[in-house]
């Protein structure tokens, strides 16, 4: 039998009063907890009209999806949405973000969309000077249109100080500030970031595919690609993302494969069409590639789709010739040049260092 003076009471006394401060600790974790939650639950100032804002919901909706009938879509919603509350900022950024897709779809020039992103983005800005999709949408077209990094640092700035960070605006920081600046991991770790907050999210699986390209880590990308289409195996970006890894380690029958997939499914999306030919020429099928290269030599003959096909098939004052058009109509994969092994044969001519400079990127 145990008693009292064998030392169990002092026991007893210091679980109590252990137990004790545990409480209390948890108490406070529950409260800040709760504070946290309601920061972040909490209404803005301006209450927004229920269906302006499901119109809004919807037209991300159909955005995200990527094509130019969905784009087109989310356009619709976006304009109903401020039909219905025309102090609404949302849809104006959405807007925004829309007409420089445009320019990435090559459905128009981004000389055209330039002015209709900036004008936009500024009336949300407005209506809510702290609207992170704007300040993301004119931080891009800062960089893919003026080349003008210190203003798209500024933008993006404003835009990742939201809570949380969009992870549209992650996406948008990482292509189009971080990737053309040679910052490759810096872009990999917004991505991530961005996929903790929507880990379903197929445009940053995309971004993280093509950022292990970018990195040349070909092998991580295919495999990478290979698991994020578990959850769409229909997402022609990822093939895109794969078809590009595949050719920069050799593969190139599979890479032929994915570019096929991409043209299936994107028959209207330039950059397929040329990573097709691409790779047909890669493969030494000169044939095929020039088949296919013709279907755009005149269209999309200026783009870095076009320079891609002719550095690999070695057409070199025809690649140049692709890189000039690029820059004069601002094509925005020109942003990623510098991380394509297809280049590197032809970095040290003069042509190419002038091009870098006239992008700020030298």
């Amino acid at each position: 039998m145990i008693h009292a003076d064998d030392g169990t009471h002092l026991w007893s006394e210091r679980y109590d009063r252990d137990m004790t401060d545990v409480f209390a600790i948890q108490d406070e974790i529950g409260q800040a907890i709760s504070e946290g939650l309601k920061l972040r639950l909490a209404p803005r100032a301006k209450t927004v009209n229920i269906e302006a804002y499901q119109n809004y919901l919807k037209g991300q909706y159909h955005f995200l999806r990527f094509t130019p009938e969905s784009a087109a879509k989310a356009r619709e919603f976006f304009e109903q949405a401020l039909a219905i509350d025309p102090n609404y900022a949302s849809p104006y950024s959405g807007l925004a973000v829309y007409y420089y897709t445009l320019a990435t779809f090559g459905i128009r020039p981004a000389g055209e969309v330039a002015p209709l992103v900036k004008s936009a983005a500024e009336k949300a800005l407005a209506i809510d000077p702290a609207d992170s999709e704007a300040h993301s949408a004119l931080a891009s077209i800062a960089a893919m249109f003026d080349y003008d990094w210190k203003a798209a640092e500024q933008h993006f700035r404003k835009a990742m100080a939201a809570e949380p960070v969009p992870p549209m605006v992650r996406f948008r920081y990482a292509l189009y500030r971080l990737h053309p600046l040679g910052r490759v991991s810096d872009a990999m770790e917004q991505i991530r970031l961005g996929l903790d907050t929507d880990p379903l999210s197929m445009i940053l699986h995309y971004s993280m595919a093509l950022s292990m390209q970018h990195a040349r880590q070909y092998r991580e990308a295919i495999e990478y690609a290979r698991r994020a289409m578990e959850i769409d195996a229909n997402y022609f970006l990822m093939w895109y993302a794969m078809g590009l890894a595949q050719l920069s380690a050799g593969f190139t029958q599979e890479a032929i494969a994915s570019f096929k997939r991409v043209v299936e499914l994107a028959p209207w999306w330039h950059m397929g069409v040329w990573s097709l030919a691409a790779a047909y020429g890669r493969a030494g099928d000169r044939e095929h590639g020039q088949e296919w290269a013709r279907k755009l030599a005149g269209s999309q003959g200026h783009t870095l789709g076009a320079s891609r096909y002719y550095a690999i098939t070695g057409e070199v004052d025809a690649m140049f010739d692709a890189l000039d058009g690029a820059y004069r109509q601002r094509d925005v994969f020109l942003l990623v040049l510098q991380h394509e092994r297809f280049f590197d044969p032809y970095r040290a001519d003069p042509r190419f260092r002038a091009l870098l400079q006239r992008m700020d990127l030298a």
